[in-house]
């Protein structure tokens, strides 16, 4: 048996429905439309699905043990360049001159100082600059010293100089990264009469962004209240207002008594954290369990 084959309808013939229309106006349209079958994923094994979950935890672990609970360094090689996200800005430069993070927080932290207000300081005599050029200096003289072939990655003894300097870089890079640095900031750093206090402050704020809390600063240019550096929200919610007092260095005693009655005196929108540096160099003399039992026995002197 030969089966015919089914004559196609042309658009002036008669439609098949029986109308007694032309095709064209009746059921062409609608036998135009294709009916789509919807599409199925195969269903993956739960097994599977575990195991990616599993590896991308044990990654996330792995970065918050050496960056911490903030957001993730974000870095990436386009056409040569290194480009590098820090909060809502675009940072980028030459591949080979940018070939670890410490390279980009050297040449992060110029860019967010002022390059113009750096050239200038470096025009001084070495002990009249300020104290981040005058880090900024030891730490050429570090490069030059262990530097070989340009564009090679080399090693460095850490000093206390150079640690100073790439920790201050890499706490304004995490506020940015994380909140904002804000301008008021930047000019107290520049100040030599400021700068301690303020350096003090991008530890504080840091270590509160790197043990997962968020950060809302304060406006520091309003004059109309004084209130702390900035609340903290925890990664459980709670809320916390925190405030960092440094003292002058060279002092031989362990008075905190000014500084803690400053940070008290801030407007405190919520549960108060104070940090104050005594600001004394390390000694064998006093353990830290010596230290703390004199503050603390200064303090509730204080109180009576």
């Amino acid at each position: 048996m030969v089966r015919q084959r089914k004559k196609k309808l042309g658009r002036n013939d008669p439609c098949h429905c029986g109308s007694g229309k032309k095709y064209k106006h009746c059921h062409f349209h609608k036998d135009k439309v294709v009916s789509i079958r919807p599409h199925y994923t195969p269903a993956i094994d739960p097994e599977i699905i575990k195991q990616i979950a599993s590896r991308s935890e044990a990654k996330e672990k792995l970065r918050q043990s050496s960056q911490g609970y903030g957001k993730p360094i974000i870095a990436a090689e386009v056409k040569g360049y290194r480009v590098v996200g820090v909060g809502n800005q675009l940072y980028y430069s030459p591949a080979e001159r940018t070939q670890t993070f410490v390279d980009f927080l050297n040449s992060y932290i110029k860019r967010i100082i002022g390059e113009e207000w750096g050239n200038r300081e470096i025009k001084k005599p070495l002990n009249e600059r300020h104290p981040i050029l005058q880090w900024y200096d030891s730490l050429c003289r570090l490069q030059k010293q262990y530097a070989s072939k340009q564009g090679e990655i080399y090693e460095t003894p850490i000093t206390g100089v150079v640690s100073a300097y790439t920790s201050l870089a890499y706490n304004l890079y995490l506020l940015q990264h994380n909140a904002e640095v804000q301008q008021f900031l930047i000019k107290r750093l520049k100040q030599k009469s400021c700068f301690y206090a303020a350096y003090y402050e991008t530890f504080v704020a840091a270590w509160f962004i790197l043990a997962g809390f968020k950060l809302s600063l304060e406006n520091e240019q309003d004059p109309t209240t004084k209130h702390c550096e900035f609340s903290a929200k925890s990664p459980k919610g709670e809320m916390f207002s925190v405030e960092a007092k440094s003292r002058a260095a060279s002092k031989s005693n362990y008075a905190i008594g000014n500084q803690l009655y400053k940070a008290l005196s801030k407007k405190a929108y919520y549960s108060r954290i104070v940090f104050i540096d005594l600001n004394i160099p390390s000694s064998t003399e006093h353990t830290f369990e010596m230290l703390l039992q004199k503050i603390t026995s200064r303090l509730r002197k204080k109180r009576k």
